[in-house]
């Protein structure tokens, strides 16, 4: 599913639909797992290229994956707040000319207890990988009423646009699990999905969404989760986009 320049795509936090219990607003709080494969495509020449690209991100002080083609790496970024004040990391891969345009792979692991950061990048297109990982001080800032974002990071009429982060790019698979789950139980999870329609032949315990890119509309991704937190086309947000830049 092609995520395209300015029209940016969104969950929205517990809209349940009277179909689950399940919230999905302080499900990156604690443990989790989180996945995604994508291609970011390069911006038109009408924009400046050294932009940061916001692939998936919780808006406000920036909690996610975001790809600077200025340095040509690969970010979690997540800030934390430690006595009273608030304190910013980034886990950053590094990629290069060549290779930032590629098909990449990313799993993210969050371990509350330890206070740390898993981040696993894989080159698809070069069958390369790596894990960094990263612990943190204090506690993770409070996101849980941000929705999760694709394409962009913040909107609002006074943000400068190298805070916007949108962009676009190729979302192939994407998924967040309230659970720690290792690389092969999730590409075994992601590997017999395939196909599998509107409901999955597999599915791990404690999922929060888990997207079907092969069920799509105009305006909505299908939710393999069964929780039906489905990736909505933010039609409000690309409406105000396209008038203010």
């Amino acid at each position: 599913m092609l995520v395209r320049y300015r029209e940016p795509w969104h969950i929205t936090q517990n809209r349940v639909y009277g179909f689950t219990d399940v919230k999905t607003a302080d499900t990156m709080q604690y443990d989790y797992t989180f996945y995604i494969d994508y291609e970011l495509k390069k911006d038109p020449t009408t924009d400046k290229n050294e932009y940061s690209k916001s692939i998936f991100v919780r808006p406000g002080m920036h909690y996610g994956l975001i790809m600077k083609p200025d340095l040509f790496t690969i970010c979690w970024e997540f800030w934390t707040e430690v006595a009273g004040e608030n304190k910013y990391y980034d886990i950053s891969f590094e990629s290069d000319e060549e290779t930032f345009y590629d098909n990449y792979f990313v799993i993210v692991r969050h371990n509350l207890k330890l206070k740390e950061f898993t981040f696993v990048v894989t080159n698809k297109s070069t069958a390369t990988k790596k894990t960094l990982t990263q612990k943190y001080e204090g506690t993770l800032c409070d996101y849980t009423h941000a929705p999760f974002n694709f394409g962009i990071a913040n909107f609002d009429t006074h943000i400068p646009r190298e805070h916007m982060g949108y962009c676009e790019y190729e979302l192939n698979e994407v998924g967040l699990f309230t659970q720690q789950y290792s690389d092969t139980a999730i590409l075994d999870m992601i590997n017999k999905n395939k196909g599998c329609g509107r409901e999955a032949n597999k599915m791990l315990d404690n999922p929060i969404f888990v997207l079907n890119m092969d069920e799509i509309t105009l305006y909505k991704v299908w939710d393999l989760s069964g929780n039906c937190f489905y990736l909505d086309y933010n039609l409000d947000l690309t409406k105000k986009l396209k008038k203010l830049i």
